[in-house]
């Protein structure tokens, strides 16, 4: 866990929405920072077993600021990257598998 990692939200109500990590707070969490005008995801502490990690990383600092943030985000064009990348496709296929209307009753 290092921080400016871009992390995949798998649990909770921002379930799917990109994060990057702008402080390790434990062993256990971190405080994390979508921002929310870019990805939708406030800043929060997250528990690590609630996100995936990605090999996508974005030199910040600690405790970064928001703009800082958006800026490094706009430098890398991570959001764009992921989607080529074997999380973002693995999350496209699980929208889409979310998608299907199974009907047991037949």
């Amino acid at each position: 866990m290092e921080i400016g990692r871009v992390c995949l939200i798998t649990y909770g109500p921002d379930r799917g929405k990109l994060c990057t990590i702008i402080d390790v707070v434990d062993n256990n969490k971190a405080l994390i920072d979508g921002p929310e005008s870019v990805t939708g995801v406030r800043r929060q502490v997250l528990n690590f077993r609630r996100m995936e990690l990605t090999d996508f990383k974005v030199p910040i600092l600690r405790n970064a600021r928001e703009k800082t943030l958006k800026k490094a985000l706009a430098v890398r064009n991570d959001c764009n990257n992921l989607t080529v990348a074997r999380v973002g496709q693995l999350l496209l296929v699980n929208h889409a598998c979310g998608n299907i209307d199974i009907n047991y009753d037949d």
